[in-house]
């Protein structure tokens, strides 16, 4: 057998590429002016090598890769024939290729997505698209080519097999022809000449397995109208794109199919995938992370010593993309996993502790979904469980009390004893102390300690506690600056703890901050980002409140707007398809009472009802969609008349309070909607036992909401209103001096909102002059003291000139309350009220010279008249 120069089929020898020798000086015994079928194989060798130099240190991975590839199958073919054995050799290349190949599709996808989303669109760059999407299909067909030849090759493992070489030659002369046409403009258009390729050294060692991820949740808001994000509070750090992408070229091009350490490269892409998902938020990342641990998984069969810990990575994917998608499948096929996993970590095992984490936080999402009280306890046992393994200083302790205390956290939402939120709020200031400034994960375990917090205030109202989360959420924001992946929730979270806080106060300051966080949230979650309809879903709720105070139509209809995007980015098995429906169909219903259009109204119910079939009984929101449903149907009884539409809200309220027990944080209101629509009924038929009953769940009711409970007021108001039509009807005096103690009573209670204060002593300004003269024209003094507090909190004059014409008593107030005092002979308190009122009016005024600068603009002479 000849040394200078081996061709086997048709392929030369690797031995001549790779020695400097011109392939062209060993030719064929062809007829002269014919080009032969070797010739035309050697120009296409020759061309990928062109390549191969031509893309040689620049950013091209996915080109760079299969054309090694194909060449070390070349390689493989001249071996094979010296060596005058089987197919082994070629057999390995073949599958290395085939690998290689996989891996480069990835990159190549993500160039593509990134090229096809650039908002600047160049010809330079439609044309780089096009190229790409040409290279991408030449790879497609050249994998589907070698699989189909890898199939081959592997039934002739045994013998030489001709067929198999000529169809690899036939394959690198068409790859060569075809890839030749576009290869220098993807090279020129993708990496600027001298942009150097970090693609690792030769002969690099592999990197040890990444351990199962342990995952560490954080809680929502219990408003679900407010929802919080419940990412993996161990947030990856900001990583520029392309590390991540020269990590993932790495794993691409060191574990060849075949090679022994395959599993844990693809389990390593698979979590680098997975990182970098979390950090830009693009599924086709998610969606290949999971086709990466399933690969894993299959070269780590039971028995393997890294099989556990492909479950659970696989696992801890799947959970990921069922935050996404909302897919049961996925979530319950994680938990099938994640109990094999734990299987196979018993006690005493190094990973049985992370085990039990990642079981239960997938059993507490299941809750979350399903509702299952089940659920939830296993996962508080398992918890418990975990951290009885971390003892202090133990690096995972933290992330087990952090989750252990969320655990805590849902229950107490779920059954309402106050233990479980003190135990919660405890661990979560332990796993605190554990997260120094500096720590990864300090963010988080603010976020969550200042979560419980707030909803310790929302239980026993201290404003400490509300003072406090708003400190600690401000913290987690700065720690998180402009390009942090975890901003967008800080922003969230603050804006939730402010908005609660004017809830509390009335502060309008504090509302119109809300509102600037979340847009700037909504602009950090452009579409396609996955907590985009959270964020539109949030901004809208913001808005209705704004319209609640200020009475301006196109924040409604701004927030409807929102509302709807949401709901088209939460398909009907989205685990919030519910509360976008829910929140809707709230606001459809607060238009219906503006403008009395019916069609909102009915479509209103339609949403609610939706949503409550997808909260069956058991689902921690259920009471809440019954409610919604029920005050709407009691609504349209009002319009209608149908006593259909009134029973079955009594039906719906009734099941709503069966479904908060006493201790249940929200009964409350299902006591107080019941009581509202017995008493409609009384209003209807006149039967004093709805009345009655609609007497004592109101007094129930104001019994769970203490000084500084949020609806407190409207419990006073409520029951005060119920007390005088049974004064109106039987006539005891009693029942008008308790409606008139409760009025008052809500009118100086220093620990409510000015607003809320001054509806309540309008409702006794209009019982008083009805009933008791004699408190008339003190009555008016504590309501325009109010009124003017209630001015004061909006901050500009334009907000309080909208906010003196949202009730019918304020802009007549002071002149009503200046009659009275004439009327009982107190001329200088007359002149005192209207000058009062005046002032307030005039305030406003005084505040109006930029817009009369304004005017000036156009006529100037007008403007000077206004001085």
């Amino acid at each position: 057998m000849s040394s200078t120069g081996i061709i086997v089929g048709g392929i030369k020898g690797p031995s001549l590429l790779h020695s400097g020798v011109d392939i062209e000086s060993h030719r064929s015994n062809s007829p002269p002016g014919q080009t032969s079928e070797l010739e035309v194989f050697a120009e296409a060798v020759r061309t990928l090598e062109q390549a191969k130099q031509a893309i040689a240190g620049r950013c091209v991975r996915f080109l760079t890769s299969p054309i090694d590839g194909l060449l070390d199958v070349v390689a493989a073919c001249s071996k094979n024939d010296q060596e005058e054995g089987g197919l082994d050799g070629i057999l390995k290349a073949l599958v290395a290729l085939d690998g290689r190949l996989d891996s480069a599709l990835v990159l190549l996808h993500e160039r593509v997505a990134s090229t096809q989303s650039n908002p600047q669109q160049t010809p330079a760059t439609e044309q780089l698209y096009k190229n790409l999407v040409a290279i991408g299909s030449l790879l497609e067909n050249l994998s589907g080519r070698t699989k189909h030849i890898l199939t081959a090759a592997r039934s002739s493992i045994e013998t030489s097999h001709p067929d198999i070489v000529h169809s690899i030659r036939s394959v690198v002369q068409d790859f060569a022809a075809v890839s030749k046409l576009c290869i220098e403009e993807i090279v020129a258009a993708c990496a600027p000449p001298g942009e150097l390729e970090d693609g690792g050294a030769p002969g690099q060692l592999p990197s040890p397995p990444i351990p199962a991820q342990s995952r560490d949740i954080s809680p929502s808001t219990p408003d679900e109208s407010l929802a919080l994000p419940s990412p993996n509070s161990a947030e990856p750090e900001p990583m520029d794109e392309v590390e991540i992408e020269n990590q993932l070229g790495m794993d691409c091009h060191h574990r060849y199919p075949g090679h022994h350490d395959r599993a844990i490269s693809l389990g390593d892409l698979g979590n680098k995938l997975l990182t970098r998902f979390e950090t830009f938020g693009q599924m086709p990342d998610l969606e290949q992370s999971i086709i990466c641990q399933r690969d894993a998984l299959e070269l780590c069969p039971p028995g393997h010593p890294n099989h556990s810990t492909s479950l659970n990575n696989l696992a801890n994917s799947l959970f990921i993309r069922f935050g996404q998608l909302g897919q049961m499948a996925d979530l319950e096929q994680g938990i099938i996993y994640e109990l094999a996993a734990l299987e196979l970590c018993p006690p005493g095992h190094p990973d049985h502790s992370m085990s039990l984490n990642n079981l239960a936080n997938s059993l507490l999402t299941r809750f979350q979904q399903l509702g299952q009280m089940a659920d939830l306890e296993q996962a508080i046992i398992y918890q418990r469980a975990a951290l009885e393994l971390c003892p202090p200083r133990h690096p995972k302790r933290s992330t087990f009390l952090n989750n252990l205390a969320n655990s805590l956290f849902r229950r107490f939402q779920q059954l309402g004893q106050i233990g479980d939120l003190e135990q919660a709020i405890i661990y979560q200031r332990a796993a605190l102390e554990l997260r120094p400034p500096g720590h990864p994960n300090r963010p988080s375990s603010l976020n969550n300690l200042a979560s419980s917090l707030l909803t310790r205030f929302n239980q026993l109202g201290q404003m400490v506690d509300l003072e406090q989360a708003i400190i600690y959420q401000r913290a987690a924001l700065e720690l998180r600056p402009p390009r942090h992946p975890s901003r967008s929730g800080s922003l969230n979270n603050l804006a939730n703890s402010l908005f609660r806080r004017f809830q509390q106060l009335g502060q309008m300051a504090d509302l119109e901050q809300v509102i600037l966080y979340r847009r700037d949230n909504l602009e950090l979650c452009p579409p396609g980002h996955p907590d985009r309809s959270m964020s539109l879903n949030n901004l809208a709720n913001s808005l209705r409140t704004r319209f609640e105070q200020l009475g301006q139509m196109a924040d409604l209809e701004q927030g409807i707007i929102y509302e709807r995007a949401a709901l088209e980015l939460r398909p009907p098995w989205h685990p919030d398809h519910s509360m976008s429906l829910n929140n809707l169909a709230n606001s459809l219903s607060t238009r219906f009472q503006q403008l009395g259009q019916m069609a909102d109204l009915e479509q209103g119910i339609i949403y609610q009802r939706a949503a409550l079939e997808l909260r069956p009984p058991g689902h921690p929101n259920r009471h809440s969609s019954l409610n919604n449903v029920a005050n709407s149907l009691l609504a349209r009884f009002k319009q209608l008349g149908q006593m259909v539409d009134l029973e079955q809200a009594i039906i719906y309220q009734r099941a709503a309070l069966e479904s908060c027990p006493p201790g249940h944080p929200d009964r409350s209101m299902p006591l107080n909607n019941l009581a509202d629509s017995l008493v409609t009924r009384y209003q209807k038929f006149g039967q004093m036992a709805d009345l009655e009953q609609g007497i004592v769940y109101q007094r129930t009711a104001l019994e769970l909401r203490p000084p500084g409970h949020l609806d407190r007021s409207m419990s006073l108001n409520n029951l005060a209103n119920s007390l005088l039509t049974r004064f109106q009807q039987l006539g005891q005096m009693a029942d008008l001096e308790e409606a008139i103690e409760l009025l008052q009573s809500g009118a100086n209670d220093t620990t409510d909102t000015p607003a809320r204060r001054y509806r309540c002593a309008s409702q006794l300004v209009v019982i008083i002059k009805e009933h008791d003269q004699a408190l008339l024209l003190e009555t008016y003094q504590l309501a325009l003291n109010l009124l003017q507090l209630v001015l004061a909190v909006y901050p500009d004059v334009e907000l309080r000139r909208i906010a003196l014409g949202t009730d019918r008593l304020s802009p007549i107030l002071a002149m009503s309350a200046a009659a009275q005092a004439i009327e009982k002979g107190q001329p200088e308190k007359a002149v005192e009220m209207l000058e009062q009122g005046r002032g307030m009016l005039y305030s406003n005024i005084r505040g109006y010279r930029q817009p009369v600068e304004a005017v000036r603009q156009y006529d100037s002479p007008l403007a000077d008249r206004f001085k």
